[in-house]
């Protein structure tokens, strides 16, 4: 059963709406129900996308709107944010001059490789790429392409650990791989450079429903 405020938010279905809650409010709950409710409502299924930063929660936030709305539940998207900027990247690639068969390089992938760059633990290999990651979040897009990072895009980190992002970078370029950090930088810096583009993915109406 929804609370008064959760109810308030399945039906707020006209324009952007911003909740901030905390872990084990009933997020994923709220937000199954409220595409449920945008369907029963006339918005056409393969209109909505839900996203949210999980497998998992992608995966229970499927199952719930399937149950409230079986027979549209799969024309609606769901997905993870990491997920559909891999999509828009390999559907783009060719426009972009990224590799179609890039692969995905996860946290663990990530640090393996810088260890393979500089034979450092673990521990210290993970935290240059937590300052690699936190660098790339909190960008601008001024040094970036959706094609690759520009060197000067690490300037501000420590020598070694500059040199250490600078060879890490041009080796996940030659490994045809983006990590994490770069699906959704790289997907940025996409739609920002290339109005077409840009043009093309925000002409879908869609009724998006975040996590």
């Amino acid at each position: 059963m929804l609370n008064e405020y959760q109810k308030k938010i399945t039906n707020h279905l006209e324009c952007g709406l911003l909740v901030l809650a905390p872990v084990g409010t009933g997020k994923t709950l709220t937000i199954a129900e409220r595409a449920a409710n945008a369907i029963s409502n006339g918005f056409a299924p393969e209109r909505i996308l839900c996203l949210t930063f999980t497998n998992r929660a992608a995966k229970e936030m499927g199952e719930r709107i399937k149950r409230k709305q079986h027979s549209d539940a799969d024309k609606i998207t769901v997905s993870t944010l990491h997920a559909l900027c891999a999509t828009m990247l390999r559907l783009e690639s060719h426009e972009i001059g990224l590799p179609r068969d890039f692969v995905v390089y996860d946290e663990v992938d990530s640090i393996e490789l810088i260890q393979e760059i500089e034979h450092i633990d673990f521990q210290e290999a993970r935290n240059i790429y937590n300052q690699i990651g936190t660098l790339k979040v909190d960008t601008d897009g001024n040094l970036i392409s959706a094609s690759g990072l520009m060197m000067d895009f690490f300037k501000d980190l420590p020598k070694r650990t500059a040199s250490i992002a600078i060879e890490y970078q041009r080796a996940l370029q030659l490994r045809h791989a983006l990590d994490f950090q770069d699906l959704m930088v790289f997907t940025w810096a996409m739609l920002k450079e290339n109005e077409e583009i840009y043009e093309r993915w925000t002409d879908l109406n869609t009724f998006l429903i975040m996590e």
